[in-house]
């Protein structure tokens, strides 16, 4: 039964992507152009040098940590859309960090800038969880709301108390060297990479081999069940809540550190949007949100290279994305669907 359950499921997959790359097709012969070419396009523009490379692994690492925010929370059955506010309250504060903080040593200087963005960024996701398991009220509504109120305050600070002087945006100081992400092996690629590595692998650990991750687990899967089984179900809400949210601040301080070196207007760019996309496709498994990440980082950078290349404009990247979840998301329905009906 375990072997025909598994054949269904990657049947499936094969099935969802075999309808994606036919619809990725249609749409490239609609454009007038070789599909077979212009996949050739993307990839070489994501792969030609080392610098498109470093662009790549710079989206993936953003899509993958801000997939991993969404994921965490999901698999305890809260949707965390705060995403954003927890991603621009990390990077807030570490870009904030330097102007009243510096050891002088580079490893501790990041140390504490990388704990201050964990920390807000939990505790931007700390109160939608605690107003949740206390009163009901829906964690969409108050993270979605409080994307709001952290994006309105922080521009106001980049733009009057804390702008840089003689800018003409509004944006914080550029932190100093020493507080900047070293680069792996004097080459292009950032530490951040490290830290990917030991999210991924803390996520896959922690979501199959701990008892917590099996609690946050049963929660998601079924509230009512879980509280009779005797967990408990408010304080592994609540934890959850706020993992999700110190990863999402950890992707606020490496942007802030290492892409912007600074926190400026317009922080977000709805990367926390594009993060909640990895993980719904991926169905909140850490390792599919991996490859997800993958996938729309090669999109998003050899969409422009396919641009120069081709009469297809780099906005088509995000029609590719949507065709993906249009099947993904119909993959899951079904699979459902059809639980519904072996019960």
């Amino acid at each position: 039964m375990k072997m025909m359950d598994k054949l269904k499921k990657r049947s499936g997959t094969v099935e969802a992507v075999i309808l994606i790359l036919i619809s990725w097709s249609i749409l490239f012969f609609l454009c007038g152009e070789n599909p077979v070419q212009v996949v050739g396009y993307i990839m070489s523009g994501s792969f030609k040098d080392m610098g498109a490379v470093a662009s790549v692994l710079n989206k993936i690492f953003l899509f993958f940590l801000l997939a991993i925010a969404y994921a965490i929370p999901d698999q305890a059955g809260l949707a965390n859309v705060g995403i954003d506010g927890q991603f621009i309250a990390g990077g807030f504060f570490a870009a904030l960090l330097p102007q009243f903080v510096n050891t002088g040593n580079l490893m501790i200087n990041v140390g504490l800038s990388v704990i201050i963005a964990m920390f807000f960024g939990s505790i931007w996701a700390f109160w939608p969880a605690l107003l949740k398991v206390k009163y009901g009220i829906n964690e969409v509504v108050t993270t979605l709301l409080g994307n709001y109120i952290i994006i309105e305050l922080t521009e106001y600070m980049v733009a009057y108390p804390l702008r840089m002087k003689g800018s003409s945006i509004s944006r914080m100081d550029f932190v100093p060297e020493n507080f900047e992400l070293p680069m792996l092996f004097s080459s292009k690629f950032s530490s951040s990479l490290i830290f990917v590595a030991i999210v991924l692998a803390a996520a896959v650990w922690y979501n199959k081999r701990t008892v917590k991750g099996f609690e946050a687990r049963m929660v998601g899967k079924n509230l009512l069940f879980a509280r009779q089984a005797g967990i408990n179900t408010d304080v592994v809400s609540m934890r959850a809540m706020m993992a999700g949210g110190a990863i999402a601040g950890l992707a606020g301080a490496i942007q802030a550190l290492y892409v912007n070196h600074t926190f400026q207007s317009g922080f977000t760019n709805d990367y926390g949007m594009k993060g909640m996309l990895v993980a719904l496709v991926a169905m909140s498994n850490p390792v599919g949100c991996f490859v997800i990440a993958v996938l729309f980082g090669i999109l998003q950078v050899g969409a422009i290279s396919m641009q120069l290349s081709t009469d297809i404009p780099s906005e088509i990247a995000a029609v590719l994305q949507a065709i993906m979840i249009f099947f993904v998301a119909a993959k899951g329905a079904l699979v459902i669907k059809r639980r519904r009906r072996e019960k």
